[in-house]
């Protein structure tokens, strides 16, 4: 099932997501923030409690595959892993290259 995707602008919005999603049942486990700020994407991940993106959710293949691709390339490939077209995935890459931090959750 293709994941659902969320913009947010700051870190109490963030938490205020997670919390709204987990009462509607959506497990934690199938939440990631997804940003190319690594220090800002893993001190969210931590404070909501949820994950981020890895190899499990990428998959060995994909990977492998992307070692020698740009992170446009990776994050594109790595989206649509996880259900998205190649035109989704781009219109998501294009967020993040802006800067947004997103919640990306699984149903």
């Amino acid at each position: 099932m293709k994941p659902k995707i969320i913009e947010f602008k700051d870190e109490t919005e963030l938490l205020i997501l997670v919390k709204e999603l987990a009462t509607k049942g959506i497990k934690k486990e199938n939440m990631y923030v997804m940003a190319y700020d690594n220090h800002i994407k893993k001190e969210l991940a931590t404070k909501a409690n949820i994950s981020t993106i890895g190899l499990i959710e990428e998959g060995v293949e994909t990977f492998v595959k992307n070692i020698f691709k740009s992170q446009t390339e990776k994050t594109q490939a790595i989206l649509q892993k996880l259900g998205l077209d190649l035109t989704e995935a781009k219109v998501i890459e294009e967020k993040l290259t802006e800067g947004k931090t997103l919640l990306l959750y699984k149903i």
